[in-house]
């Protein structure tokens, strides 16, 4: 009995010894290659447009590389999480167990925090500003980025970058300033309306994207090219001035856009102003987003009242209503047809101006006195509004006028 017990401690013993063994192995691999992300849920790890753990990592590891030329990457935690579409990396030096002892007279070079976009593989990091500015591998660019609206973008290092005091505008442009390209962050509400080569553009809030009103009807103008990062709408430019230019915006979840304006000569200066293009994007809870072309516009031009079969009394009232385009001046004209007449209304009521962005519609309260240009009494008037950019709209059906 004795000697059976013995064997049984000295077998036990033995597969004690093993167990200790594996878990002193398994935590030597744990310290070699560090955790990179957390498992989720997130169906999105399993798409293959998205990047493995694993080369995010090795991006990551480069990006010290880079930074600190004679780095021992066994001696680097890289610690991953996981956050939305980005791996966020905290990195930092392991000393002893194999790795050199910390000697405080060394001054180490500062290791950076890194982040990795999981799908385009972009990597950031804060080594330069203490903000996390697009890395670029080649050495040729600097990155760019605005805390207050949200984006970044790289450009030459031998560029020059122009940026507002309120962080609204940042422009760069090349050595000889024959080339620039702007980045612009405008209010919806703020856009106006811009005359340019494509048409009459203005920012409809309804289908939340820029119109055309120009056209009849308006037309609402789509996303130019998606394949970059983060696509605009065109709404100008030229290709015949001299620099040829380009005008496009960049939709957000927010209260605002970016306008891009590119002035280059196409076969010079525009590839350069492509890169530059294709490395904007937003950070943070800022995204782009698809205009809303296949919801009716608000923007239509139109007069809504009179509009036919009313009657009016010499020196009463009248409410001329119509739906305007923000930002322009609007003359009303009473039209006596027959006569082949018009009597403009403006100076019996207040500014025709209107402010700011038009959601809704517009009422500008008239009084028709007696005896105002001769004004016959009859059924044959209509109402007539023009702005100052030309668009004009009349009632569709006749009103009365009566002494």
């Amino acid at each position: 009995m004795i000697k059976k017990y013995t064997q049984g401690f000295i077998a036990q013993g033995i597969i004690a010894i093993v167990a200790l063994v594996l878990i002193a192995i398994g935590a030597y691999y744990v310290s070699k290659k560090e955790v990179v992300a957390p498992v989720s849920e997130d169906t999105t790890l399993d798409n293959p447009e998205y990047l493995t753990p694993l080369q995010t990592l090795e991006i990551a590891q480069r990006v010290v590389v880079q930074i600190d030329k004679g780095a021992n990457l066994d001696c680097i935690d890289f610690d991953g999480i996981r956050e939305k579409e980005f791996v966020n990396y905290n990195v930092s030096r392991k000393f002893g167990n194999g790795c050199p002892d910390l000697n405080p007279s060394t001054d180490y070079i500062a290791l950076p925090q890194i982040r990795i976009h999981l799908k385009s593989g972009q990597a950031y990091d804060d080594s330069l500003t203490g903000e996390l500015l697009p890395h670029d591998f080649s050495g040729k660019n600097k990155g760019y980025f605005n805390a207050q609206y949200n984006f970044t973008f790289t450009y030459p290092l031998d560029w020059k970058l122009v940026e507002a005091l309120d962080k609204k505008s940042v422009m760069v442009s090349s050595p000889d300033l024959k080339y620039s390209i702007e980045f612009t962050a405008t209010a919806t509400s703020a856009f106006g309306k811009q005359n340019t080569k494509v048409g009459s553009i203005i920012y409809d809030p309804i289908q939340m994207s820029l119109v055309d009103v120009g056209d009849d009807p308006p037309r609402c103008l789509g996303i130019e090219d998606r394949s970059l990062r983060e696509p605009g709408i065109s709404y100008g430019g030229s290709t015949m001035s001299t620099p040829a230019h380009f005008e496009s915006a960049i939709l957000t979840n927010k209260d605002y856009m970016i306008l891009v304006q590119i002035l280059a000569d196409e076969n010079t200066g525009m590839p350069i102003l492509d890169k530059i293009r294709e490395s904007f994007e937003f950070t943070g809870d800022v995204k782009w987003r698809l205009p809303n072309c296949g919801v009716p516009s608000a923007q239509v031009f139109k007069v809504l009242s009179p509009n036919g079969g009313e009657v009016i009394s010499l020196g009463n009232k009248i409410n001329v209503t119509f739906v305007p385009v923000a930002g322009e001046d609007y003359s009303i004209n009473l039209v006596e047809t027959l006569a082949d007449r018009s009597y403009n209304l403006n100076s019996l009521h207040g500014g025709t101006k209107v402010i700011g962005l038009a959601t809704s519609t517009q009422t500008f309260s008239v009084t028709i006195p007696k005896n105002y240009y001769n004004i016959t009494p009859g059924s044959r008037f209509k109402m007539d509004v023009c702005s100052s950019e030309g668009n004009c709209d009349d009632s569709d059906g006749f009103f009365t006028i009566v002494p």
